[in-house]
């Protein structure tokens, strides 16, 4: 608890908790001119008649305020809606990333406030990263939920940056990674369920019980090289209902060119499974693909292509969110704060 007259403090930790630091565009070393008070946090369980410390930190607050930056810049992702920015995440969504009622253990809950407030050296981990895709598997929601994916994003570059290997992921489409096996296997499934639910609306007929993406995500990210074979049978099948559409052949002649340019960036024979790191590149692939807006452009038979596929690779009838997610009416750590 901070002391009563460093009302100052208070309200800046508090803002950079809510995310508010980043959107104002505040630095790091603004928060150099406090005085260096120490940050204190003690994580405690009880064991019978005893107290357990389970974990603990003592820094300097200026060094925590930083640790929050950092933290709530690393979850930020793109938004599927064009007309926003990029957007992080509150606390408790992240518990509902690991948990389907948001009530992960109390280990887990641990880690996020030791990443949050003790930075990179209290790193996320190969936990949190199977949590989050093990939700995935199950939930179609969590495959387009920021929060998920934030939290993916920030567990996946927390590796990297502990291991030495690798470089960071970006919080949109990246251009970079165009080699990479797992995050191009995304790209392309977004690419085919983008395909699908333009061919039916083209068509006027009622979407799909079953997408594309709810079929193959689960068998992409366990067995990509049998996935993709039958990905692409059903791709074809969809091009040339598309193509054979009044209205159809601009918008097929888009997403074979498209599809085409994705699949040739897989050099390599396609593993027959991902390691966890590939899986939450294949999940990460997969909604950049989706909120990725391509600037106007004409299509290959030279008919203008207006902003495709704003609409077409929203999955309109999927819920983003997976399931409904209720705020908890508990003060968090940094509401009690500012009491």
């Amino acid at each position: 608890m901070l002391p009563r007259n460093q009302a100052e403090p208070r309200r800046e930790i508090s803002a950079f908790a809510k995310g508010s630091a980043v959107a104002d565009g505040r630095s790091e070393g603004g928060c150099r001119q406090w005085s260096y008070n120490l940050f204190h946090m003690v994580a405690l369980s009880a064991n019978g008649s005893r107290l357990i410390v389970r974990s603990s930190l003592t820094e300097l607050l200026p060094v925590v305020a930083d640790n929050l930056i950092a933290w709530w810049k690393g979850l930020l992702i793109q938004p599927l809606a064009a007309n926003q920015g990029l957007s992080a995440p509150h606390f408790w969504q992240l518990k509902f990333a690991l948990d389907r009622k948001g009530e992960p253990s109390d280990d887990r809950v641990a880690l996020l406030w030791n990443r949050a407030l003790g930075g990179i050296q209290r790193p996320l981990g190969a936990r949190v990263l199977n949590d989050v895709l093990g939700r995935m598997r199950v939930d179609k929601g969590k495959r387009l939920d920021l929060a998920a994916l934030g939290l993916l994003r920030l567990a996946l570059n927390d590796l990297y940056e502990t291991q030495g290997k690798g470089r960071p992921m970006e919080a949109a489409l990246d251009p970079a990674l165009q080699n990479n096996v797992a995050y191009v296997m995304g790209n392309l499934l977004a690419l085919h369920d983008g395909l699908q639910y333009t061919t039916f609306r083209v068509a006027g007929e009622q979407q799909p019980n079953t997408t594309v993406a709810d079929r193959f995500y689960p068998l992409l990210m366990s067995s990509p090289a049998a996935g993709e074979v039958l990905m692409t049978k059903l791709g074809r099948a969809h091009l040339r209902k598309l193509r054979n559409l009044k209205g159809g052949r601009s918008l097929a002649g888009y997403f074979d060119s498209q599809i085409a340019e994705v699949t040739a960036r897989i050099r390599a024979r396609l593993p027959s499974i991902f390691c966890l790191q590939d899986k939450a590149h294949f999940a990460l692939g997969f909604y950049h693909q989706k909120a990725f807006r391509p600037k106007k452009q004409a299509t290959p038979d030279g008919k203008p292509v207006d902003d495709i596929p704003v609409e077409e690779f929203l999955v309109a009838d999927q819920p983003a969110g997976g399931g409904e997610q209720v705020a908890p009416n508990d003060n968090s750590f940094f509401e009690e704060m500012e009491q």
